[in-house]
């Protein structure tokens, strides 16, 4: 009698392996339901994050979008009040610098500014240009040499549009009143053309698309050229 081969497998309770089938067999290369369970919660759970990750990237997209559009508005505010606010009424060697405007269109004269532009007298000109979008809200700058006539052509303006796809924009003037007159309700004019004198108070409105989410408050500026002219008309 032969004997029965020894079985290598610690799943066998004996040295004598009962079943040449059990011992060829590793129980370590199959799963448990127990590991299976395990495997299908951790895959649950990661479904979850992924998906509350991904709901709050879609809730925070357009909060981004308004973050930017009021960034970027808040940007051509502030540029439009340097540039409008440092209009100039007067030239050292020229004498009076013209303001002339419209209820569609702006130009006058402003120093140059000291970081971004050369030496000198820029004149500025803001107005409405047809775009795919609607209207853009533009600026011309170039520098005034000679002739500051405030219509004359002038080479080597550039052009920068500050606000794209808007439905409408329009400007308005108002005087300052005279000594006595009191502090009422500014007389707003839908022109001005002036020579040496800078109107008070420029009231600039922009209308934007109804679902536009940018934001544009009447943005009212005041020159700073103004007040010495309010000034010397005091005293008359």
């Amino acid at each position: 009698m032969s004997a029965s081969p020894v079985c290598p497998s610690p799943v066998c309770p004996s040295p004598v392996c009962p079943s040449p089938s059990v011992c060829d067999d590793d129980p370590e290369a199959g799963t448990t339901l127990v590991e299976l369970l395990v495997v299908l919660a951790l895959m649950a759970l990661i479904t979850l994050v992924i998906g509350q990750g991904l709901d709050a990237v879609r809730r925070m997209s357009p909060l981004a979008g308004r973050i930017d559009a009021a960034a970027e508005t808040a940007l051509v505010r502030d540029h439009l009040m340097r540039s409008v606010g440092e209009a100039l009424a007067d030239l050292p060697l020229a004498g009076a610098a013209p303001f002339d405007g419209t209820q569609a269109a702006m130009r006058f004269l402003a120093p140059s500014d000291p970081v971004l532009e050369v030496d000198g007298i820029q004149r500025i000109t803001l107005s409405l240009a047809a775009a795919k979008n609607g209207l853009d809200l533009v600026e011309l700058r170039g520098v005034a040499r000679g002739d500051l006539a405030i219509d004359a052509a002038l080479p080597g303006e550039t052009r920068t549009v500050l606000i794209r796809g808007i439905r409408a924009a329009r400007f308005a003037y108002a005087d300052a009143p005279l000594e006595g007159e009191g502090e009422g309700e500014p007389d707003w004019r839908p022109e001005w053309h002036a020579l040496g004198q800078s109107p008070a108070l420029v009231r600039i409105e922009v209308e934007l698309p109804p679902k536009d989410s940018r934001r544009f408050a009447p943005l009212l500026i005041h020159p700073a050229a103004s007040t010495a002219v309010a000034d010397k008309r005091s005293r008359r």
